[in-house]
């Protein structure tokens, strides 16, 4: 029996506090030859600037952080960038999906894509907002079909 995977969204008040976590779950994501937009050598401390920077904006709300835990343990990660043209404001991107290879082949890539989907269509209201959420082709070709939607 596997241990269920719980998904949540990092709020602002909160996502500094992970950043340790989320750069570990990146550095073995490149250590394993995942690029996630790095190239090798990538120290953990690369990682972390990394991270805290896009911490930085998700305080702004300028990207949304969705993190995979199992059994209180960060393994995966996904991003929304909300902030793409300011012309632009129905459009978003999910980025760097990110799953830790001690978790992987346990659904968690899956389990933290249609979060991630959701909270980019739905505004601070509650009412549907964005109509175009991109991602990369590599993506949306090893994920399910609820990446595959993002077009």
């Amino acid at each position: 029996m596997t241990d269920a995977v719980e998904i949540r969204r990092l709020g602002t008040g909160e996502v500094h506090g992970h950043v340790e976590a989320l750069a570990a779950v990146l550095h073995d994501c490149v250590a394993g030859g995942a690029s996630a937009g790095y190239m090798k050598p990538f120290s953990l401390d690369d990682a972390r600037a990394a991270f805290a920077g896009f911490a930085d904006e998700a305080v702004h709300g300028r990207r949304l952080i969705l993190a995979a835990f199992v059994r209180d343990e960060l393994v995966g990660s996904v991003q929304v960038v909300l902030a793409l043209a300011a012309n632009l404001p129905h459009r978003g991107e999910i980025a760097r999906m990110l799953v830790h290879r001690s978790a992987r082949r346990r659904g968690v890539g899956n389990d933290v894509v249609e979060p991630a989907h959701r909270a980019w269509c739905i505004r601070g209201d509650g009412r549907r907002a964005r109509t175009r959420l991109s991602c990369s082709l590599r993506l949306a070709r090893r994920a399910n079909r609820s990446v595959r939607r993002c077009g």
